[in-house]
């Protein structure tokens, strides 16, 4: 805080250097305002450095609707007429990326419970760079409450009920792969982004679009219950590319290209348990 009786000898030393040499009042007054407002427009920009800061990692601040390619090759996904069950196969440099597919992972199936541990365990770490959830239901504000009112044990009474959760800081990204690690056959030439997924789903959760991530190439893995993907084609290839529908359980994953593809998690039939989902994306 400035020191009022120094700012007032100052300014008496400054219009007695001004009277000595010819300068008016009014020629006076205006070099102060013009340095107040200097003065005022820094401050503004300091105080806005603590919102930048905040958006530091975000590799896209605003998704642009309007985005379209104008002729696209379409070629990719123009050729799928089925959705393969590629366990046990190794992705070439070769391989037709317009081509989703499924596996069945060797991991172990991730509860709710586990997810809470290792919250509580990292609390600190969580609160700072990964506590913002998106929810249909306003009483899910953040991952926090998603956690300590056990969604996975008291469903609502609709079953409505859907939770997006994005981690998009390294440390905390690092501290999920605990759960959530990196697919063995991963072909070694794609690199895993910062940005990652969790969908909490209770069973008749609505029908909602995947997000689109930062790299193209997405994997997303069902650790427990069983959701319907809609396999729909991006609007560029919408004339050229079939539509799917595949279901994904525990122990599955589901790979496939945003730029020929925009899926759909649906709802499945019978489904009496919450789902939960992890998505990454690969560059």
């Amino acid at each position: 805080m400035a020191n009022l009786e120094v700012y007032k000898e100052q300014l008496q030393k400054i219009r007695h250097y001004a009277r000595e040499n010819g300068i008016t009042e009014n020629e006076i007054d205006k070099a102060l305002q013009n340095s107040f407002r200097v003065l005022e427009k820094k401050e503004k920009k300091v105080n806005l450095c603590f919102i930048v800061k905040k958006l530091y990692d975000e590799w896209c601040i605003l998704e642009n609707p309007y985005f379209h390619v104008n002729d696209m090759d379409c070629w990719p996904c123009s050729v799928v007429h089925f959705i393969p069950d590629l366990t046990g196969h190794h992705i070439s440099r070769s391989f037709n990326v317009g081509i989703p597919y499924i596996k069945t992972e060797n991991f172990s199936d991730v509860h709710m419970k586990d997810i809470q541990e290792l919250l509580w365990q990292n609390s600190e770490v969580f609160k700072t760079d990964a506590m913002k959830v998106f929810s249909n239901n306003k009483t899910y504000r953040n991952i926090q409450d998603v956690m300590e009112k056990n969604m996975d044990l008291n469903l609502s009474k609709n079953l409505y009920n859907h939770v997006t959760w994005r981690i998009n800081r390294i440390t905390a990204g690092r501290i999920l792969r605990k759960l959530f690690p990196k697919p063995t056959d991963t072909p070694n030439w794609w690199e895993q982004s910062t940005e990652k997924f969790i969908f909490f789903d209770e069973p008749k959760s609505p029908p909602y679009s995947l997000p689109n991530p930062e790299c193209s190439n997405i994997m997303i893995r069902c650790t427990i219950g069983t959701r319907l993907i809609k396999m729909i084609a991006s609007s560029e290839c919408s004339a050229s590319c079939e539509s799917f529908t595949v279901l994904l359980s525990a122990g599955k994953t589901l790979w496939y290209n945003w730029w020929y593809w925009r899926p759909v998690s649906l709802p499945a039939l019978n489904s009496t348990t919450i789902t939960i989902s992890y998505m990454t994306s690969f560059c």
